[in-house]
């Protein structure tokens, strides 16, 4: 499978935007970190079959960072049901896979810089 097929897309959320940030200096008091900081967690959509290797393959060649773990999660459809000419339509919405990568420490992705203008 190429590297292309694989990673789909960056998942940019509000809930993904507040994932953990690592303090520059470290934070022995165990206090929460600061704002200021490196972003040590990403999340992408992925292809259904694609193993944590292969998922951690991919994101070190496309943008040049070493992986430190991969976490995946398969995200089932949900119940969706419309009228289309007077009748109901039920079915599901599409099944997808997350991936929640941890970069090592001092690295980190630029998702914005590979967008499509």
């Amino acid at each position: 499978m190429e590297i292309t097929q694989i990673l789909k897309r960056p998942l940019l959320t509000e809930k993904i935007s507040k994932m953990p940030i690592r303090n520059k200096g470290g934070n022995k008091e165990g206090k929460r970190p600061s704002k200021q900081g490196i972003r040590e967690r990403y999340a992408f959509i992925v292809d259904m079959k694609a193993t944590k290797l292969e998922i951690a393959y991919a994101v070190s060649k496309m943008y040049g960072v070493e992986v430190d773990a991969v976490n995946t999660s398969i995200n089932k459809g949900k119940p969706k049901s419309r009228t289309v000419n007077g009748k109901q339509v039920s079915g599901f919405t599409a099944m997808y896979k997350k991936a929640y990568i941890t970069v090592k420490e001092g690295q980190f992705i630029d998702v914005y810089g590979n967008l499509p203008e």
